[in-house]
């Protein structure tokens, strides 16, 4: 074996050990991003719906691709019902909540309308809303 060739295979090596530090890094920030969302979720009491129960798969595919708005959740279900009467602090929970799950699940696509419709989502597993 010639050196050079030992220097070629020796800086491929090098090649892969950078890649795989950088993924490494990469899932770390990654954890660490989903357990401080998590820790936000659990201080905020969103996400554990008492009917319902935890958010599983199918809910959060619909917080990844909401079909509601916020209006949608907040008005009256049926003629001469109240609305849901939630606090604006409560509200802001949710939206905070809403872009927190949108900066690490879908970083491209934070919008006003797309967190809004997050949180609506949200807000409707949390209090089992069915939207007519």
């Amino acid at each position: 074996m010639s050196s050079s060739e030992y220097y070629s295979s020796e800086s491929e090596f090098d090649e892969e050990w950078d890649e795989d530090l950088e993924n490494v890094q990469f899932q770390q920030r990654w954890d660490e991003e989903a357990h401080d969302l998590m820790d936000t979720m659990r201080e905020y009491d969103i996400g554990y719906s008492p009917t319902r129960g935890y958010a599983d798969g199918f809910v959060q595919k619909n917080w990844d691709f909401p079909k509601v708005t916020l209006n949608d959740v907040l008005k009256p279900q049926r003629p001469g019902q109240p609305g849901l009467h939630i606090t604006a602090s409560r509200l802001g929970e949710f939206i905070e909540v809403a872009h927190a799950y949108a900066k690490h699940y879908r970083p491209n696509w934070i919008s006003n309308k797309y967190i809004c419709g997050i949180a609506a989502e949200m807000i409707r597993h949390h209090y089992g809303i069915q939207v007519l």
